[in-house]
């Protein structure tokens, strides 16, 4: 057992359900994508704004202000939908390492969603206070409670209590949970490089290796690989 087992069993299992992954992934990479392409007015706006003094300028930058709040708006939203369908791909991880097929009905449930919305906030909001202040910090932050989303959907517990149990766990796996939080922080930065399109690959690898160890850590049965 440990990080080499659980890569093998993820990869074994991604292959064999190759369709419904890629699937279920798809619909996380188009949102995405679409709030990448939402974001570009913000970025206008503070092109446009920068040492703005002539009038033209200034006209430029109100216009594009505007132009940026619809857009923040809109960004916000396809944060909440990539969420929603990244907890899906979670479930469907989970369901994997019980031998359940994965499918759309991972994504449709609301069982713990809004515990899922409100550790995701949380831990995001962490993970950025941790790479402002210096990039060892965030490495901090994913390492002892991205177990925490695993904790929520597959039983249920508050968000406080994820991120105790989580730390709980990883606090006794660290060297384990080390490796875990670097593959999952270069998932991060692969995706936002590629517009989201690398999720189709990664998102369904990482969730699976990340549900392999949730069971590990805590002496569960795992269902093997075909």
């Amino acid at each position: 057992m440990g990080f080499k087992a659980a890569f093998v069993w993820a990869w074994a299992m991604y292959r064999s359900q190759l369709a419904a992954y890629i699937a279920l992934s798809a619909v996380v990479a188009i949102v995405l994508f679409a709030q990448q392409i939402a974001t570009k007015p913000i970025v206008t706006a503070l092109e446009n704004c920068i040492d703005a003094t002539s009038p033209g300028q200034v006209n430029s930058c109100e216009g594009s202000i505007t132009n940026a709040g619809l857009a923040a708006v809109v960004a916000i939203i396809f944060s909440l939908i990539a969420l929603l369908a990244s907890a899906g791909v979670m479930r469907a991880a989970l369901g994997s390492t019980r031998g359940q097929a994965p499918s759309f009905a991972d994504m449709l449930t609301g069982n713990n969603l809004w515990k899922f919305l409100i550790f995701s906030f949380l831990y995001t909001v962490l993970q950025n206070v941790g790479l402002l202040a210096c990039f060892f910090p965030i490495v901090i932050v994913t390492l002892f409670f991205q177990l925490g989303p695993y904790f929520i959907l597959d039983r249920g517990v508050g968000p406080l209590a994820a991120f105790k149990a989580s730390a709980g766990v990883m606090k006794k796996n660290f060297q384990v949970g080390l490796w875990l939080a670097a593959i999952t922080l270069a998932v991060l930065i692969l995706g936002s490089f590629t517009l989201g399109l690398a999720t189709l690959i990664t998102l369904p690898m990482i969730s699976l290796i990340t549900a392999h160890l949730y069971r590990q850590f805590n002496d569960e049965a795992i269902t093997p690989s075909r």
